[in-house]
């Protein structure tokens, strides 16, 4: 039983620190750009893409929710030295898309089922 534990504790590790790898992997990538006409490309799609196939959806998921968590914050932290820490920085920088933000995870829930039964056919 000790062993069971010990090997659970050590993937939970393993997760978290692969987790936090590529959220760093993803947010470099954002930052290499490729010369392209008239928009230069950056790797972050295929960074993304490279996460979910090499991750499993479990942990390419909560891979790129910390990524986003992060940038909810460097938005916050960024928007407050701008402007002033004296204005509604979460009333300015994150209440305006929150709603679109709960919308579009609404419709995802209502739609996952027919999107398992579609992949189930392909």
């Amino acid at each position: 039983m000790e062993l069971i534990k010990q090997n659970t504790q050590a993937q939970i590790i393993k997760s978290i620190l692969v987790i936090f790898l590529g959220s760093v992997l993803l947010a470099v990538s954002a930052k290499i750009k490729i010369p392209f006409y008239p928009v230069p490309m950056t790797m972050q799609t295929f960074v993304v893409l490279f996460i979910g196939i090499s991750f499993g959806y479990k942990i390419g998921v909560a891979t790129i929710g910390l990524y986003l968590i992060e940038g909810i914050v460097f938005g916050i932290l960024w928007l407050g030295t701008l402007i002033g820490w004296d204005k509604p920085i979460f009333d300015l920088g994150v209440k305006p898309f929150l709603l679109a933000e709960i919308f579009k995870i609404a419709l995802l829930v209502l739609i996952a089922k027919k999107i398992f039964k579609f992949r189930k056919l392909i």
